[in-house]
Order: structure tokens, then sequence, then C-alpha cells
């Protein structure tokens, strides 16, 4: 019984510590099932004002738009050779039947 009702007691004892450790708590209303994790989040807040991280977007806004004007014309290349090729293969192919014809 005594087990039963220490478990229970466990948060409220560990809470009134000054050394409260969640993951113990949790281990211990868990028995054991949780594995204390071998990171520590700590959380602050956000050191950046609003006009640094619309500044931040612009630059990154700006960053992507280059790489994508840089990749359709990269596209716009390729497409222009394979076309280019197409048309002269079909340019040979339509001087081939002529000559086999004559």
């Amino acid at each position: 019984m005594t087990r039963r009702y220490g478990g229970a007691l466990l948060p409220f004892v560990a809470m009134s510590s000054s050394k409260f450790a969640l993951n113990s708590a949790v281990t211990g209303l868990n028995r054991g099932a949780v594995v204390p994790s071998a990171y520590i989040l700590n959380l602050q807040p956000p050191a950046n004002t609003d006009n640094e991280a619309e500044a931040s977007l612009d630059a990154i806004l700006k960053a992507e738009d280059e790489r994508r004007q840089v990749s359709d014309s990269e596209f716009e290349a390729a497409k222009q050779r394979m076309i280019s090729a197409e048309k002269q293969w079909i340019h040979e192919t339509v001087q081939r039947a002529f000559v086999a014809r004559a």
C-alpha cells in the first residue's frame, strides 16, 4: 500500500524539493519506463526585434528569388539545347529521306 501512495506523492515531494528534475518525476511515476535524456533544452525569448526579423526574411526571399531566376535560366537554356537537337535530328532525317528518294 505504501508503494501505491508513494508513486502518487512523488510529484509533490519532488516539486517541494529545491532540486526538482522533471525527468526524475516522470521516471518515478512510470517506474523507470522513461530513459533520461542526454540533452538539456534551454528556452529563451527571441532576441531579434520585428524589424530585424523582417530584414532577415527579406534577405532570404531575395536570395531565393535570385536562385530561382538562375534555375529558371538554366532550365530555359537546357530546353533550348534540347529543341535545337531535335530540330537538327528532324532536319537530318528529312535530308536523308530526300537523298534516298533521288
